[in-house]
C-alpha cells in the first residue's frame, strides 16, 4: 500500500472505517444491502481514495454517510454526509402511504399475511412489489436475495 493510503487512513479513521463499512457490508450483502453496489472506483487499493476525494471529511460527530437514492448503489452522486435525524427521515421505510395501502392488497390478494409483507418492505427492505408478489418460503427472510 501506498503511503498516502496509510497517511489518509491514519488521519482519518473514521471516514476509513465508514468505506470499509460500506464496501464490507454490500460484499456480504447483509440485510439492507442485498444487492446494493459499490462501484468500481471505490474499491480495491486506490478505492478509500477515490473515496474520500469524492465525500471528503465527516463534518462533525453527528453525521453519517447516506445514500441519496436509497434504491440506488454506492457511487459518486448518490452519496453523501447527512446528520443521523435526516438519514432516519430518509430510510425507506418512510413510504407513501397509498402505494403501501395498494401493495398490502395486491399481497392479500396473494395470499400473502399482512404481516408478512410489512417484514419484508420494513424490516428487510425488499421492493414493494417484491413482497407482494414472492411467495413466502420457510427460508428466513433477511438472507434469503430476492
Amino acid at each position: 500500500m501506498n503511503s498516502l493510503y496509510t497517511d489518509l487512513r491514519a488521519e482519518y479513521l473514521t471516514e476509513w472505517r465508514v468505506w470499509y463499512k460500506m464496501i464490507y457490508s454490500c460484499e456480504k450483502n447483509l440485510q439492507y444491502y442485498v444487492e446494493t453496489q459499490v462501484c468500481d472506483e471505490w474499491q480495491g487499493p486506490q478505492g478509500f481514495i477515490n473515496w474520500f476525494d469524492h465525500i471528503g471529511p465527516r463534518p462533525g460527530p453527528n453525521y453519517v454517510m447516506d445514500r441519496i437514492n436509497k434504491i440506488g448503489d454506492y457511487e459518486p452522486g448518490n452519496v453523501a454526509w447527512t446528520t443521523k435525524k435526516e438519514n432516519t427521515n430518509n430510510q425507506r421505510r418512510h413510504q407513501d402511504p397509498k402505494q403501501m395501502s395498494y401493495w398490502a392488497k395486491v399481497a392479500r390478494s396473494n395470499g400473502i399475511k399482512n404481516h408478512t409483507f410489512r417484514h419484508r418492505v420494513l424490516d428487510y427492505g425488499w421492493t414493494m412489489q417484491d413482497a407482494a408478489t414472492l411467495p413466502p418460503t420457510g427460508q428466513k427472510y433477511k438472507n434469503r436475495t430476492v
